[in-house]
Formats: C-alpha cells, sequence, structure tokens
C-alpha cells in the first residue's frame, strides 16, 4: 500500500509566517523599548543632577552676594569657578535648566527659588523636574538695640489709642480702640517716611491681630463676631470677608492662626478658650471651646500645645493639648508670684520658651521643652505695667512694650534666658500697648497712647 506524504498547504505557510513575524516584531519592539527606556532614565537622572546643582549654585550665589538673588528666570553659568545667573536658561546635553527667582511674601532678605529641568523624551511627550528652597540673608547686619531712637511716626484720624501691631512685607497692620477707622494699613517700605496706604472700619472694638499669608485675623469685642477675618491680598483694598462668634458673649483677647485653625482667647470664665476652623475664610466654624479659669488674654502655639496668658492668680500661665482640634485639654499651668495678670505672651522653640508679662511691670522667661511640667528660668522688672511682647533678631532680643512712664520701651538681651540684661530703652510722652518686630528692616513698630503719634518706628544706632 502506498502513502501519500502530506506537505504544508499555503495557508499553513502563511500562518507560521505571520507567527515569526510577530515574535520578531515582539522581540525587536521589546530591545528597542528597553533601549528608549534606558535613554529616558538616562535623561531623568541627568536632568534630577542638573535641576539638583542649580539650587547648590543658587545657594552659593548667596552665600557670596545675597543681592544677586535677583528676582527673575535664569539660567547659570561659571566664570573663574564662580556660579552666576544668567541668560534666562542653559542647556546641557538634551536638558534645559532654569532658575526662578522671587522675594518671600514680600521679605526682601529671603527668596524663594525653583531649579527646573526640562528634556525631550519622545517626539510626543516631554519630561520635567522641579525642585525648590527657600534662601535668607544669613549675613545681614542689625544695631545691636543698645541705643535706641524714634525714626518717625504716623498720626492716624482721630483719638483712639493704638491697640496692637503687626507686620508682614512691607506692611505694618494696627488695630486701635475704636473710632473710624479701627484697622489701619501702614506702609513701611521706608521705614522713615511710613504712610497711611489704607483703612478700614471693623464692627465693635479690635483687640488683637494676628497676620498669616493673605489675611490678618483680629479678635473683637464685637458680640456677634468676636474673629474678624480681613483679606490683605492686596493690602491697599483690605476687605473683611469673614467672622465667627463663637459660643458665649465675652469679649475677645488675643489670636493666634496655624495652618487652617485659629485659637483664640477670651476674657470670660468659661467657654474662654475656642479653636475656629478657618480653612475657608469667608465661613469660618467653631471646631470645639474649652473653659479655663481666667480672663484669658493671649496665646501662642508651639507645636502641639498653646501656652496661655491669664488672670487667674494660680496659674498665670495654662498650657493646652491642641493634639486633636477637636478636643483640647488643659495639662498643665504654673503659677507665678504676686497676683498681676500675664496680659501679653509670645514664645520661640528650641528650647521651647514662653516670655510673659504681667500687669505689674514683671516679665517672667519660662522653661516648656517639656509642656507638662513648665518651669520658671528668671523674671525682669520694667515697672508698671507690661502691655506686649515681642522677639526679635534671631530671637536673642525680646522687645516690650510698657506703660513705665520713664520707659515705655524696654529692649532685653534674652540670649541667656536665666539671666535677661537691659540692652536699651526709650522715654516717650505716652504709654504703648502693643510692639512688633520688622527682621526685614531690622525696625521695631509699636502702637499706644500718642494721639499725635498712634504708631512709631523705633530704629538702633
Amino acid at each position: 500500500m502506498k502513502h501519500k506524504a502530506r506537505g504544508f498547504s499555503i495557508i499553513e505557510v502563511l500562518l507560521a509566517v505571520v507567527l515569526l513575524s510577530l515574535f520578531v516584531m515582539a522581540t525587536v519592539g521589546a530591545v528597542l523599548y528597553g533601549e528608549q527606556s534606558n535613554a529616558q532614565s538616562g535623561a531623568r537622572v541627568r536632568a534630577a543632577a542638573l535641576a539638583s546643582e542649580g539650587l547648590e549654585a543658587d545657594r552659593a550665589i548667596r552665600d557670596a552676594t545675597f543681592s544677586a538673588l535677583l528676582t527673575g528666570t535664569y539660567g547659570l553659568s561659571t566664570a573663574g569657578n564662580k556660579w552666576s545667573l544668567t541668560g534666562s536658561s542653559d542647556i546641557t546635553d538634551v536638558v534645559t535648566r532654569q532658575q526662578v527667582i522671587a522675594t518671600a511674601s514680600g521679605d526682601d532678605n529671603r527668596k524663594d527659588v525653583t531649579s527646573s529641568a526640562t528634556w525631550q523624551q519622545n517626539l510626543q511627550r516631554s519630561g520635567a523636574i522641579s525642585l525648590y528652597t527657600r534662601f535668607s540673608n544669613w549675613f545681614r547686619k542689625f544695631g545691636s538695640w543698645s541705643t535706641i531712637s524714634q525714626q518717625a511716626s504716623v498720626d492716624l484720624a482721630g483719638n483712639q489709642a493704638g491697640n496692637k501691631v503687626a507686620v508682614s512685607g512691607h506692611y505694618a497692620y494696627v488695630v486701635r480702640n475704636g473710632g473710624t477707622p479701627n484697622f489701619a494699613v501702614i506702609d513701611v517700605s521706608n521705614p522713615a517716611s511710613p504712610l497711611l496706604a489704607a483703612s478700614l472700619t471693623l464692627a465693635g472694638i479690635p483687640t488683637n491681630i494676628f497676620v498669616s499669608g493673605n489675611y490678618a485675623y483680629v479678635s473683637s469685642t464685637n458680640n456677634t463676631g468676636e474673629l474678624q477675618i480681613i483679606d490683605i491680598t492686596n493690602p491697599l483694598v483690605p476687605a473683611q470677608v469673614g467672622s465667627q462668634d463663637p459660643t458665649g458673649n465675652s469679649n475677645a483677647n488675643g489670636v493666634w492662626v496655624v495652618g487652617t485653625n485659629a485659637y483664640m482667647t477670651r476674657a470670660g470664665s468659661s467657654n474662654n478658650f475656642a479653636i475656629i476652623n478657618v480653612s475657608n475664610p469667608a465661613s469660618p466654624t467653631q471646631t470645639s471651646i474649652l473653659s479655663l479659669t481666667g480672663p484669658l488674654y493671649e496665646v501662642v502655639v508651639m507645636g502641639n500645645y498653646a501656652f496661655v496668658s491669664s488672670g487667674d492668680n494660680a496659674s498665670e500661665l495654662q498650657v493646652i493639648n491642641i493634639s486633636n482640634p477637636a478636643s483640647p485639654t488643659l495639662v498643665s499651668s504654673l503659677n507665678l508670684a504676686g497676683n498681676a495678670d500675664a496680659i501679653t505672651i509670645t514664645g520661640f522653640q528650641n528650647p521651647d520658651t514662653v516670655f510673659l508679662g504681667q500687669n505689674d511691670g514683671t516679665l517672667s522667661i519660662v522653661d516648656v521643652t517639656n509642656p507638662l511640667l513648665p518651669a520658671l528660668l528668671s523674671t525682669y522688672a520694667a515697672g508698671t505695667s507690661l502691655n506686649d511682647v515681642a522677639l526679635g533678631v534671631g530671637s536673642g532680643v525680646l522687645f516690650m512694650a510698657t506703660s513705665n512712664g520713664a520707659e515705655e520701651l524696654h529692649v532685653l538681651d534674652v540670649s541667656t534666658l536665666t539671666a535677661p540684661t537691659l540692652l536699651g530703652s526709650l522715654n516717650l510722652a505716652h504709654s504703648l500697648n502693643g510692639v512688633t518686630y520688622d527682621s526685614v528692616r531690622d525696625r521695631a513698630y509699636a502702637v499706644g497712647l500718642d494721639n499725635t503719634a498712634e504708631f512709631i518706628v523705633f530704629q538702633s544706632l
């Protein structure tokens, strides 16, 4: 019997060719894709290194001459082993690099720097990497504040005293003890010639102020809005955008803002510590409220704790755990000598320290490194009522606004916390209610009872 040998049909041949082609294409594609991925990966690594190098170059420029970090968009070049900003970009291989420099929040001694690198990954897609940092002018010189002079002043309309003052960028923000207006914006870009830039009339009497970002937060006696929020995005056109009426009718005395939370102290003995969510400034909402022995005056927030100055004779300093804003708890207190109210407070971290001023003129410096066990480090006698305190010059100097008839402004060296010493003082015609320090211009600004100079600029000589 004969058997016919069966060959491959045309269809089988075509199928084999197609399968072989697919295999070859897949193999070639995998090789090409791998090469492309390696190339893209290499470009990304190169771009990241160049962006990082850009920040280091900017740092070197800062260290050599801070004023060379001019606002704008630049490339980088080297000459004589020194970096400089040049043009609008620089190119290395396939990577284009740019340095974008901006003044930070109006502070001429701080610069926001972004170093970016871009490259073309393929015909359809490009790649980009950006690195950001903030540089400060660490080498600027400050006065010693051992000799102080009044440099300038502003007479605000009416005879109402200035209550408190805050500074941000080129502007100082003043709240007054009533009148129209009772909120003033003062241009201090030239501290020798400050100018009233804008004003606003708020309901009630503003008692304190805290500036954060584009908003000024004002504590008030207004029973339907003890917290008032002012939009200062354009300082020349301030506008109230929101308010909040915490539970109860006690007047608000102090306010401090961190992130989306405002911490408010009030004069009453119940519902006198409020945490308010200000994530939407136009519609702030009460997160929680706590009753502490009071009255309460001012508050400073550091980390998970709020430190409050109080009129309670057994606990002039009160410490609240705010790690859970919905449920704040009193965790400790400190009884200062005598029965004078602690009416003002400020502080700094590393080491955690608070400074309390009492209405008998006593300054108390307290170690709060362990918030559960605050410990008195030292005291200083400023005479009559110590109305406000503000830190300046790297936290080594403390400015004090007082009612002392011979020395209304005191400046202390607090670099040794256990032994504060007087650097300088100044005798004025009237008492001071508020003081703040301008780190950009090395100036102190104060407000007080002088009807012809509610706002005053001080300088060191």
